[in-house]
């Protein structure tokens, strides 16, 4: 082994990162690459890993039993390396859809761009108002969300992250 890291290493060091500091983030995280690491060898040295190894281990993404939702937040946590909470919280508008980018909003409330490639902008086309992620149902009378958390054609409200952290275990 040239350098020690392997997969579980290389795993392991992101989820210790500072990226995963909430709890939340890093279960969510922790589920998904756990995975990735088992199809990949988590003793395998991550040097000799390449790209179209990863791709293979990601083919889950393209499947079709696999909602349409969960495709493009997968994809697009995985394009663009941002936190779940920052992709959730994503409106049709804040998109630039030719420029494969979206504003969000950062922890400590820094706005920045992220920015995906061309899987995440075949899956992100059709709406045009409203939050990127909806839920499957309308919210009941008891939990009425805010409106910019609302689809106006729908009444479907926008993902929440213990769900999406749900589906996405699943």
């Amino acid at each position: 082994m040239k350098n020690g890291v392997t997969v579980r290493v290389a795993v392991d060091r992101f989820l210790g990162s500072a990226r995963c500091r909430n709890p939340n983030t890093r279960r969510a995280y922790t589920g998904v690459l756990d995975r990735l690491a088992g199809h990949l060898d988590p003793g395998r040295e991550l040097a000799a890993t390449t790209g179209q190894d990863i791709a293979d281990a990601m083919a889950v993404l393209t499947r079709r039993d696999v909602p349409l939702r969960e495709k493009t937040l997968w994809r697009m946590l995985y394009e663009t390396c941002a936190r779940a909470g920052e992709i959730l919280a994503l409106d049709i508008a804040d998109l630039e859809l030719e420029a494969r980018r979206a504003k969000v909003v950062s922890k400590g409330g820094a706005v920045e761009y992220v920015y995906w490639a061309s899987g995440t902008a075949h899956l992100l086309r059709g709406r045009t108002a409203g939050p990127v992620f909806l839920s499957e149902r309308r919210p009941g009378p008891a939990r009425r969300p805010a409106a910019r958390d609302l689809r106006p054609a729908t009444g479907r409200a926008r993902l929440g992250y213990d769900r999406a952290r749900v589906l996405l275990n699943h």
